[in-house]
């Protein structure tokens, strides 16, 4: 669906089917690597970390990824989560 704007009818046809959304490149990340902080899948995708993190968030909450238990030192030099890909 999109709004009454051209634009918002011109963004929900470029997102037709055929095209993998963020939340499955996320997830196909997780399924290529099996464990990678928010901050690698970013890199990984070539995406903004601000993109990556809400779908980080979704796929937990569906349970497709688990925290692993292990903990990263980020780029900002703090401990970050290392989440891992639920067997499916």
């Amino acid at each position: 669906g999109y709004q009454s704007t051209d634009t918002s009818r011109e963004a929900a046809e470029f997102n037709a089917a055929g095209k993998v959304n963020l939340r499955d490149q996320v997830l196909q990340a997780f399924r290529q690597n099996r464990q990678m902080t928010t901050e690698q899948v970013s890199v990984f995708l070539n995406r903004p970390e601000i993109s990556v993190q809400p779908r980080v968030s979704e796929l937990k909450n569906a349970g497709k990824i688990k925290d692993s238990g292990t903990r990263k030192i980020g780029k900002w030099g703090t401990s970050v989560k290392v989440w891992e890909i639920m067997n499916t």
